[in-house]
Protein backbone atom coordinates (compact mmCIF):
# COMPACT_ATOMS: atom_id res chain seq x y z
CA UNK A 1 0.00 0.00 0.00
CA UNK A 2 1.19 3.43 -0.86
CA UNK A 3 1.84 6.15 1.73
CA UNK A 4 -2.20 7.36 0.67
CA UNK A 5 -4.41 5.68 -1.47
CA UNK A 6 -7.47 7.15 -2.92
CA UNK A 7 -10.76 4.74 -3.33
CA UNK A 8 -13.29 6.69 -6.05
CA UNK A 9 -16.39 5.50 -6.53
CA UNK A 10 -19.95 6.86 -7.18
CA UNK A 11 -19.36 9.81 -5.87
CA UNK A 12 -18.01 8.18 -2.67
CA UNK A 13 -14.30 9.30 -1.64
CA UNK A 14 -12.39 7.16 1.29
CA UNK A 15 -8.48 8.69 2.25
CA UNK A 16 -6.74 5.61 4.03
CA UNK A 17 -3.53 6.60 5.72
CA UNK A 18 -0.86 4.04 5.85
CA UNK A 19 -0.80 4.38 9.91
CA UNK A 20 -4.54 2.77 9.98
CA UNK A 21 -6.98 5.63 10.02
CA UNK A 22 -9.41 6.36 7.91
CA UNK A 23 -11.02 9.80 6.88
CA UNK A 24 -14.32 10.26 4.77
CA UNK A 25 -13.65 13.01 2.72
CA UNK A 26 -16.99 12.88 0.79
CA UNK A 27 -20.12 10.88 0.95
CA UNK A 28 -22.79 12.12 -1.98
CA UNK A 29 -24.89 8.98 -2.82
CA UNK A 30 -28.06 10.90 -3.60
CA UNK A 31 -30.21 7.77 -4.21
CA UNK A 32 -27.70 6.02 -5.85
CA UNK A 33 -25.66 2.69 -4.67
CA UNK A 34 -21.78 2.25 -3.61
CA UNK A 35 -19.47 -0.85 -4.30
CA UNK A 36 -17.75 -1.34 -1.06
CA UNK A 37 -14.50 -2.82 -1.39
CA UNK A 38 -12.42 -4.51 1.31
CA UNK A 39 -9.07 -3.74 1.99
CA UNK A 40 -7.44 -5.63 3.98
CA UNK A 41 -4.37 -3.45 4.89
CA UNK A 42 -6.43 -0.75 6.36
CA UNK A 43 -7.13 -0.63 9.98
CA UNK A 44 -9.03 1.57 11.97
CA UNK A 45 -8.09 2.03 16.07
CA UNK A 46 -10.06 4.46 18.09
CA UNK A 47 -9.35 4.65 21.94
CA UNK A 48 -12.20 4.19 24.26
CA UNK A 49 -13.87 7.20 26.23
CA UNK A 50 -12.21 7.58 29.24
CA UNK A 51 -15.73 8.43 30.28
CA UNK A 52 -19.21 6.32 30.30
CA UNK A 53 -21.02 9.64 30.06
CA UNK A 54 -19.27 11.11 27.04
CA UNK A 55 -19.70 7.44 25.23
CA UNK A 56 -23.11 7.79 25.71
CA UNK A 57 -23.87 11.17 24.67
CA UNK A 58 -21.98 10.05 21.71
CA UNK A 59 -24.30 7.25 20.87
CA UNK A 60 -27.49 9.25 21.56
CA UNK A 61 -25.97 11.48 18.48
CA UNK A 62 -24.90 8.70 16.67
CA UNK A 63 -28.53 6.77 16.63
CA UNK A 64 -30.39 10.06 16.17
CA UNK A 65 -28.52 10.78 12.90
CA UNK A 66 -28.26 7.19 11.77
CA UNK A 67 -32.29 6.41 12.51
CA UNK A 68 -33.04 9.62 10.37
CA UNK A 69 -30.42 8.78 7.66
CA UNK A 70 -32.63 5.24 7.50
CA UNK A 71 -36.11 7.25 7.29
CA UNK A 72 -34.62 9.12 4.41
CA UNK A 73 -33.28 5.99 2.61
CA UNK A 74 -36.35 4.13 3.32
CA UNK A 75 -36.82 3.79 -0.46
CA UNK A 76 -33.60 1.61 -0.16
CA UNK A 77 -34.74 -0.97 1.64
CA UNK A 78 -36.98 -2.66 -1.14
CA UNK A 79 -35.02 -5.67 -1.77
CA UNK A 80 -36.80 -6.22 -5.16
CA UNK A 81 -35.34 -2.81 -6.42
CA UNK A 82 -31.44 -3.10 -4.92
CA UNK A 83 -31.03 -6.86 -4.16
CA UNK A 84 -28.61 -7.39 -1.46
CA UNK A 85 -27.93 -3.38 -0.16
CA UNK A 86 -31.45 -3.45 1.08
CA UNK A 87 -31.28 -6.81 2.55
CA UNK A 88 -27.62 -5.19 4.16
CA UNK A 89 -29.42 -2.14 5.18
CA UNK A 90 -31.95 -3.83 6.76
CA UNK A 91 -30.28 -6.04 8.88
CA UNK A 92 -26.81 -3.87 9.82
CA UNK A 93 -28.71 -0.78 10.48
CA UNK A 94 -32.78 -0.92 10.60
CA UNK A 95 -32.79 -3.94 12.92
CA UNK A 96 -30.26 -2.50 15.29
CA UNK A 97 -32.23 0.47 15.99
CA UNK A 98 -35.30 -1.62 16.66
CA UNK A 99 -33.61 -3.91 19.67
CA UNK A 100 -34.02 -1.06 22.69
CA UNK A 101 -37.88 -1.38 22.07
CA UNK A 102 -37.87 -5.02 21.33
CA UNK A 103 -35.98 -5.51 24.50
CA UNK A 104 -38.49 -3.25 26.63
CA UNK A 105 -41.28 -5.20 24.79
CA UNK A 106 -39.92 -8.72 25.57
CA UNK A 107 -39.22 -7.59 29.41
CA UNK A 108 -43.02 -6.18 29.56
CA UNK A 109 -44.46 -9.17 28.21
CA UNK A 110 -42.55 -11.73 29.73
CA UNK A 111 -43.54 -10.39 33.13
CA UNK A 112 -47.19 -11.31 32.01
CA UNK A 113 -46.34 -14.49 30.38
CA UNK A 114 -44.06 -15.22 33.22
CA UNK A 115 -48.01 -15.05 35.41
CA UNK A 116 -48.89 -18.32 34.35
CA UNK A 117 -45.48 -20.73 32.64
CA UNK A 118 -43.06 -21.52 34.85
CA UNK A 119 -40.34 -21.32 31.51
CA UNK A 120 -41.07 -17.58 31.03
CA UNK A 121 -40.60 -17.09 34.61
CA UNK A 122 -37.06 -18.52 34.46
CA UNK A 123 -36.79 -16.10 31.44
CA UNK A 124 -37.85 -13.27 33.64
CA UNK A 125 -35.43 -14.90 36.53
CA UNK A 126 -32.43 -14.33 33.96
CA UNK A 127 -33.43 -10.98 32.58
CA UNK A 128 -33.73 -9.42 36.20
CA UNK A 129 -30.40 -10.32 37.55
CA UNK A 130 -29.14 -9.01 33.88
CA UNK A 131 -30.55 -5.73 34.04
CA UNK A 132 -29.75 -5.32 38.15
CA UNK A 133 -25.83 -6.27 37.21
CA UNK A 134 -26.08 -3.64 34.51
CA UNK A 135 -27.81 -1.17 37.01
CA UNK A 136 -24.63 -2.30 39.65
CA UNK A 137 -22.11 -2.06 36.65
CA UNK A 138 -23.45 1.85 35.80
CA UNK A 139 -23.33 2.94 39.71
CA UNK A 140 -19.52 1.47 40.31
CA UNK A 141 -18.43 2.72 36.78
CA UNK A 142 -15.79 4.99 38.07
CA UNK A 143 -14.04 2.54 40.08
CA UNK A 144 -12.02 -0.36 39.23
CA UNK A 145 -14.34 -2.94 40.62
CA UNK A 146 -17.29 -1.49 37.72
CA UNK A 147 -14.49 -2.81 35.07
CA UNK A 148 -14.95 -6.26 36.17
CA UNK A 149 -16.71 -8.37 32.89
CA UNK A 150 -19.67 -9.52 34.81
CA UNK A 151 -20.99 -6.00 35.47
CA UNK A 152 -19.20 -4.10 32.96
CA UNK A 153 -20.74 -6.03 30.06
CA UNK A 154 -24.50 -5.38 30.91
CA UNK A 155 -23.97 -2.78 31.38
CA UNK A 156 -22.33 -1.50 28.52
CA UNK A 157 -25.23 -3.71 26.73
CA UNK A 158 -27.69 -1.28 28.59
CA UNK A 159 -26.12 1.67 28.21
CA UNK A 160 -25.25 1.51 24.05
CA UNK A 161 -29.75 0.46 23.69
CA UNK A 162 -30.80 3.33 26.41
CA UNK A 163 -28.53 5.45 23.84
CA UNK A 164 -30.38 4.36 21.29
CA UNK A 165 -34.06 4.58 22.69
CA UNK A 166 -33.31 8.28 23.25
CA UNK A 167 -31.71 9.45 19.91
CA UNK A 168 -35.16 7.93 18.65
CA UNK A 169 -37.47 9.94 21.23
CA UNK A 170 -34.88 12.81 20.46
CA UNK A 171 -35.35 12.26 16.74
CA UNK A 172 -39.82 11.63 16.68
CA UNK A 173 -40.17 14.65 19.41
CA UNK A 174 -38.58 16.87 16.91
CA UNK A 175 -35.00 17.64 18.05
CA UNK A 176 -32.35 15.92 15.54
CA UNK A 177 -28.79 15.98 16.49
CA UNK A 178 -26.95 18.11 13.45
CA UNK A 179 -24.00 19.28 15.12
CA UNK A 180 -21.18 17.47 17.32
CA UNK A 181 -20.76 19.79 20.04
CA UNK A 182 -17.23 17.51 21.79
CA UNK A 183 -16.98 17.37 25.41
CA UNK A 184 -13.62 17.45 26.60
CA UNK A 185 -12.48 14.65 29.08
Amino acid sequence: MTEESIIHRMKIIFKIKKNGQIKVLKINIKNKLATIYYEKEAVYYKNPPSSSDLEFWRKVRVANQSINGILKLKHALNPFKYGFYSLALLSHKALRYLVPFLLLIAFVINIFLSLDSDFYKIILLLQIPFYVLAFIGYKARNINFGRVKILYGPFYFCLANIAVLLGAIYLFSGKRITTWQPERE
